[in-house]
């Protein structure tokens, strides 16, 4: 039988009670760790933690709202070209729909939770009488730090999409501040605004919040419908079987059904968005009825727009010519008289990253909450104000961490797009992966010395490291590019296509 979790004093109520508790951690963790809650806990006495109640002011059709704004950000526009042009070909579309119903099977189970456990928990209630406060506290941790990073990296790329629209350079919006540490350094005014901006909105009132929502989602509907309308009549079917390059496979299914499923697995972060609308589950009017309609009615939603979408930018171009990295704006720009349907799309976008960001904004601070209730971070975090009923401090406190540059500031999207590169590839390679000028012929994805070791005249024709050369009066011819590396360095053996094999 579940050992019942207990009621701790707040270890951050002082200083001297800080300290006094990081001094007894192991005897803590040891009797805290495996401990669960019961449902009837979570709903009474640690939700009486924050004081006042948030407000049930939300009906189905704002979790609907806020799950389609949640999910229809940038993730189409970047992973659509990506899945279309390297792993299913035309059939992406089939990709979405494989991974709009998983997306689907897992909205059940966050429908089942919160119908059950009413909370602004999310997973960390979930988990907390499931697994225990240790497993939630990992979960909770990741979670936090997910949303703030994510959403730093998403407030930034609006303003890449917004000054791509307006024709404005994104530099003249960010300026370096030399105290902070390199790759942290530069501040995105713009994107410090807008998060402060719906930082205030969230704070203000949640029914409001989503109320400007329903109004930024409609406008982006308004401009997937227009992508679509355009793709359906500017199109050619013909596209769906038939590729640009006679050499590469053609057909509906070009790289088989494999290729469907590796598309599935890449396109389902495009749906990404929609555990956030079980944040809200404390301040929906009826739990029971309008949480399963909004939740998973979202994800139907979400998955058809996706799926006609796809079919859109299948028509519009072959898969091959498909650019990888803006599949729907380069598509346009190739049709003559077609470009400025380039910049309308980046409007649509920029609406799309506001009503993402603002879902994801309303999520993080509900975990904080949650998580403050149950004293594992300060208690502090989990007030909820009295006059607007929504939690203040959290959604201030998370809301003002400015989104500054840097590699680690990088959306799930854009990490599973572009890892960071340790060498061309691993496995298999792909039948249409670009070679590396300095790729060893017999380990395909693996490079040769000669691009990894600096050379000299002395020893060039072995590959020594100039280093060990041994001879340091010779003189030196450091390839300083790599088009002289390439002229420099013996070339590796021509590895033939599949045409010419």
């Amino acid at each position: 039988m579940a050992q019942s979790i207990e009621s701790p004093p707040s270890s951050f109520s002082t200083i001297s009670a800080y300290f006094r508790a990081l001094s007894q951690t192991p005897q803590r963790l040891a009797r805290r760790a495996i401990s669960v809650s019961t449902p009837f806990e979570e709903l009474s006495h640690v939700r009486a933690r924050s004081g006042t109640d948030m407000r049930r002011s939300l009906r189905w059709y704002d979790l609907v709202a806020l799950g389609i704004g949640g999910m229809v950000g940038a993730g189409i526009f970047v992973t659509a070209g990506k899945a279309s042009h390297s792993y299913a070909g035309p059939a992406v579309i089939l990709s979405y729909a494989i991974a709009g119903l998983c997306a689907l099977l897992s909205a059940f189970c966050y429908t089942e939770f919160a119908v059950d456990i009413p909370l602004a928990g999310g997973a960390f209630s979930y988990l907390r009488v499931t697994f225990g406060e240790f497993a939630a506290f990992l979960t909770g941790a990741n979670l936090v730090l997910d949303y703030v990073l994510s959403n730093a990296a998403v407030a930034r790329s609006f303003t890449a999409y917004f000054g791509t629209a307006i024709g404005i350079s994104t530099s003249k919006w960010r300026f370096t501040l030399s105290l902070l540490p390199k790759g942290f350094n530069e501040i995105d005014v713009i994107a410090v605004l807008v998060a402060l901006i719906i930082t205030i909105i969230i704070c203000y009132s949640t029914r409001e919040s989503s109320v400007v929502n329903m109004l930024l989602t409609a406008l982006h509907l308004i401009f997937i419908g227009f992508i679509i309308v355009m793709g359906y009549t500017k199109g050619d079917v013909k596209n769906f079987t038939k590729p640009e390059n006679p050499n590469n496979p053609g057909g509906f299914f070009p790289y088989g059904l494999t290729g469907v499923f590796n598309g599935a697995a890449l396109v389902y972060l495009s749906y990404i968005g929609y555990d956030a609308v079980s944040t809200m589950a404390e301040e929906v009017h009826n739990p029971v009825k309008d949480i399963p309609i909004g939740v998973s009615g979202s994800v139907i939603i979400v998955t058809v727009l996706y799926c006609l979408m796809s079919i859109s930018m299948s028509m519009l171009l072959p898969y091959d010519a498909i650019d990888p990295e803006a599949a729907f704006t380069e598509a346009f720009k190739g049709e003559k008289g077609l470009e400025w349907v380039s910049k309308v799309i980046g409007s649509g976008v920029s609406f799309a990253i506001l009503t993402s960001l603002m879902v994801s904004m309303l999520g993080q601070a509900r975990y904080m909450c949650v998580i403050g209730r149950s004293n594992v971070v300060p208690s502090w975090f989990a007030r909820v104000h009295p006059n607007t009923s929504t939690p203040v401090n959290a959604s201030a406190f998370l809301g003002s961490i400015p989104p500054c540059e840097g590699e680690r500031h990088r959306t799930r999207v854009q990490w599973a797009l572009d890892p960071p590169p340790i060498k061309i590839g691993t496995g298999r390679p792909r039948k249409n992966r670009i070679k590396d000028p300095f790729e060893n012929p017999s380990k395909p994805g693996h490079l040769t010395k000669t691009r990894m070791e600096m050379t000299c005249s002395n020893c060039q024709s072995k590959g020594h490291n100039k280093r060990k050369c041994g001879n340091p009066t010779s003189s030196a011819s450091e390839p300083t590019t790599k088009k002289q590396a390439t002229a420099a360095q013996p070339q590796p053996q021509h590895l033939p296509t599949n045409a010419e094999a």
